[in-house]
């Protein structure tokens, strides 16, 4: 095993979010997703020597993050509901696709997401990054399920429109 440099933790810690996109866009699930992404830091960690200075990192770690999650489908093969290697294949191939495309809407999202206000940005943690239910997020906000779906629906047209906008303003 190599010893990394700081440059590579770095470029790895800058597309940890795009690597797990890239993932959960594969395999459907977070949990496995959160797995998996952890092999493949590892496993970029153990190839960091093979890494060329200077060269794009993303390709190079979701080609990593590829055979990953090809592993883990022959490895889930036993189980029963579990998708052929060529399906898997072909949503590797258009889950690339469009993390090539979401660079620049990542980045608008993160400025549009500094302006949520933290009563909303609780909300949109509890269901994107705790992975909460509507049901479980109204009852640790005290509001019906139906108030905390109108809540997030325009949360989420809010953050939509600033992504249009600050898109339009950079092209």
């Amino acid at each position: 095993m190599s010893n990394p440099s700081p440059e590579f933790f770095s470029l790895l810690t800058d597309h940890q979010l795009q690597l797990r996109g890239y993932i959960l866009a594969s395999v459907g699930d977070h949990t496995e997703a959160d797995d998996i992404l952890q092999k493949t830091n590892l496993t970029l960690c153990r190839k960091a020597d093979e890494f060329r200075d200077g060269a794009p990192f993303l390709p190079w770690a979701i080609a990593v993050a590829r055979f990953e999650i090809l592993t883990f489908v022959r490895d889930r093969r036993r189980d029963r509901m579990v998708l052929h290697a060529d399906v898997v294949q072909l949503m590797t191939e258009a889950a690339t696709d469009r993390v090539d495309a979401a660079g620049p809407r990542q980045n608008a999202l993160r400025k549009c997401l500094e302006k949520v206000e933290s009563r909303q940005r609780t909300l949109l943690d509890l269901k994107y990054v705790n992975d909460a239910s509507i049901d479980e997020i109204a009852r640790q906000t005290d509001r019906t399920s139906n108030a905390v779906k109108s809540l997030l629906v325009r949360i989420r047209r809010m953050l939509s429109d600033c992504i249009e906008r600050s898109l339009k303003t950079e092209s």
